[in-house]
């Protein structure tokens, strides 16, 4: 027996975005965050793929923001299940967006047309030792290859 899929949160209201757009504009004007080619992103759903690092902290709001503010994108980023165990932090992220990366969450979002953020090495690129690459090779079968 299949256990019932989990509904998708829902996207952040016009208010949600406008209130993290609004927390995010004092820093932004300190740090200048620069976020090149957003007139080029079409109006259907597309799926970015970024690399982790512990500066994601950062970028992914100020991303987020401009693409809000710029062109009105919501942008959904697929959640690390580690974020969903600190309870304060996954209401702020769900607030903002973001849902569980699973297969299911993602083909949903894919089939309403949203637009979605994933980090493939998600915190196993976040966190690896000084001078290391994370391991971002594919595998199927006999078949290699890297991302």
């Amino acid at each position: 027996m299949t256990t019932p899929a989990t509904p998708l949160p829902p996207a952040p209201t016009d208010v949600q975005m406008n209130r993290v757009a609004s927390v995010l504009a004092p820093l932004e004007r300190i740090t200048e965050p620069k976020v090149y080619g957003v007139e080029r992103i079409p109006e259907r759903g597309v799926l970015f793929v970024g690399n982790h690092t512990l500066f994601g902290l950062v970028d992914v709001p100020f991303m987020a923001s401009q693409l809000w503010r710029r062109r009105g994108i919501r942008l959904r980023g697929l959640g690390d299940h580690a974020h969903y165990r600190v309870p304060v932090w996954r209401n702020l992220l769900e607030r903002s967006g973001m849902v569980r990366g699973t297969r299911e969450n993602t083909r949903a979002l894919m089939r309403q047309g949203q637009h979605i953020l994933v980090f493939p090495g998600g915190t196993g690129e976040v966190f690896h030792g000084r001078g290391q690459l994370p391991d971002c090779s594919l595998r199927r079968g006999w078949r290699r290859g890297n991302v």
